[in-house]
């Protein structure tokens, strides 16, 4: 969800020292609507914490994050609005469990997560794997997402196929197509946030591809 796809400002956060593979991050943000000095305003805040464990091939992770609405809050775009303002609090909630293992050339993956908006949730899972032969890397994913609590036909389905081709230590070319299939009532897009493709409308599906480069200083 856009929703929690976000880089919000007025943010203190703490990352923790890796111990022995285990590293945890705490993220808190602020209000920052203009009436958040004005007597008898409730006061809009968000939280978000995860927690990850690498060791060799494994890799496990977990997060959690909350946020706690009065007033008008807006996200979209990349960015977090925070409102402040009477009445009963409104909250969001996601977590999301994941993990990864590397079997020699074979490398595998998958993620849970379950998002609550008013009082509605819907659950996605997602399986990946991508398999290296010398300089090339062949990669698939497939994500499922569930109905929307008391919306029916509102899930929608997504595979993935890609390849990277190593042109050095650094520097990889790198060549996705994906294609999503919603369901009549659905509105999901290629991506989140400002990068989300225009849908037109419920229960449409799409596709598209993408290539780049990508090089490590």
């Amino acid at each position: 969800s856009s929703q929690f796809d976000l880089r919000p400002s007025n943010v203190l956060a703490y990352v923790s020292p890796n111990i022995q593979g285990f590293q945890a991050r705490l993220g808190y943000v602020f209000s920052n609507d203009s009436n958040m000095n004005t007597p008898n305003i409730n006061k809009s805040n968000a939280w978000s914490l995860d927690a990850s464990y690498t060791q060799g091939p494994l890799f496990l992770v977990g997060a959690y994050e909350q946020h706690n609405l009065y007033g008008t809050a807006a996200s979209g775009a990349g960015t977090l609005s925070l409102g402040n303002g009477t009445g009963a609090k409104t909250e969001r909630t996601a977590w999301k469990i994941g993990g990864g293992y590397k079997f020699g050339d074979l490398s595998v993956g998958a993620i849970y997560e379950n998002i609550e908006v008013a009082n509605n949730d819907r659950s996605a899972w997602m399986l990946n794997a991508g398999y290296a032969m010398g300089p090339i890397t062949l990669k698939a994913m497939y994500m499922n997402a569930d109905d929307m609590s008391g919306s029916p036909n509102t899930g929608a389905k997504q595979w993935n196929l890609g390849v990277d081709y190593a042109l050095s230590k650094r520097t990889i070319v790198q060549f996705v197509y994906a294609n999503l299939e919603n369901d009549s009532s659905a509105r999901y897009g290629l991506g989140q946030g400002s990068n989300t493709m225009p849908h037109g409308g419920a229960g449409r599906d799409q596709d598209g591809f993408a290539l780049g480069i990508r090089h490590s200083f």
